[in-house]
């Protein structure tokens, strides 16, 4: 098992690496399941600023699993909670 704390670093490194602007973890966001973590981003210059030209479009969150800390991407074509569903029902099929 990982920490939260674990996995949000993974997280902030992967985004650090992925883009050229700052790009901030919405903590308040921030999902917990049975299985994994739920991380949402934005762009730093969009939170300070409101302005929407600096809003990031298509920012799938990233779900992280709490057993080995593995990263995986979602989407944006479905609600959140298919997403975690999906993952949730992969680690339990894994598991057995």
């Amino acid at each position: 098992m990982i920490t939260k704390q674990y996995a949000q670093n993974k997280i902030e490194k992967l985004l650090k690496s992925d883009f050229k602007d700052q790009v901030v973890i919405l903590e308040e966001a921030t999902i917990e399941s049975k299985f994994c973590w739920v991380f949402f981003y934005q762009s730093k210059k969009y939170i300070e600023t409101q302005d929407f030209s600096y809003q990031l479009a298509g920012n799938a969150p990233y779900i992280v699993s709490k057993i080995d800390g593995a990263i995986e991407e979602t989407g944006t074509a479905y609600n959140i909670a298919h997403y975690i569903d999906i993952f949730e029902n992969k680690m339990k099929r894994s598991k057995i």
